[in-house]
C-alpha cells in the first residue's frame, strides 16, 4: 500500500473514533410521568458533583416549564418533616463513645494516619477520629463530601424557586430515616468501606471527577456501578438501601401524583439499572418517557 493510501486509512479511522466518542449532555435529563386520570408529572435526574458554572447552563425552557407548571416539588430529602435531634441520634455511635472506643486498634491507627495525611493536603474542619462520636460510615462520608461549595446545588435552586411560587414542598425521606437505614450497615462492613480507600485526597478527587464525567456523558449505568465500587455497602445492602427505598418512594409518589402535578428531583443513579425507581413507577401503571 502506498503512503497516500495509508494516510487515508489513518484519517478515516480518526474520524470514526471521534464520531463514536460520546458528546456531553447540555441539559438536565428529564422524564415525563403520565397515567390515566392523573396530572402529568416530571422527574429530573441530578448528581452531587457538578460545577456551578456548568449546572447553571443546563436549565432548558422545557425543564423550567415542567417545574413552573407543577404544584408540588419533591426532592430526595423531606426537610419539613426532618427532626435534627432524631437525625443526630441515628448518626451517633451511642453511650457517648468515640471511634477510638469501638474500632479495632489497627483500624483506628490507619484511620488516624489517613486523616492526618489528608489534613496536610486539604484544610478542613472535620474532627480527628479520637473525638468523633458518629458512626464510621458517616465520618467517612463527611470526609468524602466535605466542602462541596463549588458544586451546583439542585435542591437549593429549586427550593428557592418553589417558595415564592407557593408550591408545596415535600420529599421522599427524612434525614433521620436516611441515616437510620445507612446505620444498619454493620461495623465490619463500615471498616471494609474504609479499607477500600487508599487515601482521602485521591478518593475525593476520583469521586468528583468520575461522577461529573459519567453524568455529562450520559453513562449513568457506569456511574451507578462506580458508586457501588467506591461505596461497597451499596451493593452489599442493596435490599434495604436501594430496593426497599425505591418501593417506599414509589408509594409516596403514587399518592402525591394521584392528585397533583409533581416535579421530582433525585440523583440520576436512582433512575437506572437494577431495582430502579422508574421501574417501580411503571409497575404501578405509570408511563415514564425520557423527554430531555
Amino acid at each position: 500500500m502506498n503512503t497516500l493510501g495509508k494516510i487515508l486509512i489513518v484519517g478515516i479511522a480518526l474520524i470514526l473514533m471521534s464520531s463514536c466518542e460520546k458528546q456531553e449532555i447540555t441539559s438536565i435529563p428529564l422524564w415525563e410521568i403520565t397515567k390515566d386520570n392523573a396530572k402529568t408529572s416530571y422527574i429530573a435526574g441530578t448528581i452531587e458533583y457538578l460545577p456551578k458554572e456548568k449546572g447553571e447552563t443546563m436549565f432548558t425552557k422545557r425543564l423550567n416549564d415542567a417545574f413552573d407548571n407543577s404544584e408540588v416539588y419533591i426532592p430526595h430529602i423531606n426537610v419539613q418533616d426532618s427532626d435534627m435531634l432524631l437525625a443526630m441520634k441515628e448518626l451517633a455511635i451511642g453511650s457517648n463513645q468515640t471511634l477510638k472506643d469501638v474500632l479495632p486498634q489497627e483500624t483506628f491507627n490507619r484511620l488516624s494516619i489517613m486523616k492526618n495525611e489528608w489534613d496536610t493536603k486539604t484544610p478542613n474542619n472535620i474532627q480527628p477520629p479520637d473525638s468523633v462520636k458518629i458512626k464510621l460510615i458517616f465520618y467517612l462520608q463527611d470526609i468524602a463530601f466535605h466542602d462541596n461549595k463549588n458544586s451546583f446545588l439542585f435542591f437549593q435552586h429549586w427550593a428557592r424557586k418553589a417558595m415564592p411560587m407557593n408550591k408545596n414542598i415535600s420529599g421522599l425521606e427524612t434525614w433521620q430515616d436516611g441515616f437510620r437505614s445507612m446505620g444498619e450497615v454493620s461495623l465490619e462492613d463500615q471498616i471494609k468501606f474504609m479499607n477500600s480507600i487508599q487515601d482521602f485526597d485521591s478518593f475525593r478527587k476520583m469521586l468528583k471527577g468520575n461522577t461529573e464525567e459519567f453524568y455529562l456523558k450520559e453513562e449513568w449505568l457506569l456511574l451507578k456501578d462506580f458508586y457501588r465500587t467506591q461505596f461497597p455497602f451499596l451493593k452489599d445492602y442493596n435490599e434495604t438501601l436501594i430496593k426497599e427505598k425505591h418501593q417506599d418512594w414509589a408509594e409516596k409518589l403514587n399518592a402525591a401524583m394521584d392528585t397533583s402535578s409533581c416535579f421530582i428531583s433525585i440523583d440520576v443513579t436512582h433512575l437506572v439499572g437494577d431495582d430502579n425507581l422508574i421501574d417501580e413507577l411503571l409497575s404501578k401503571g405509570y408511563k415514564v418517557n425520557k423527554i430531555e
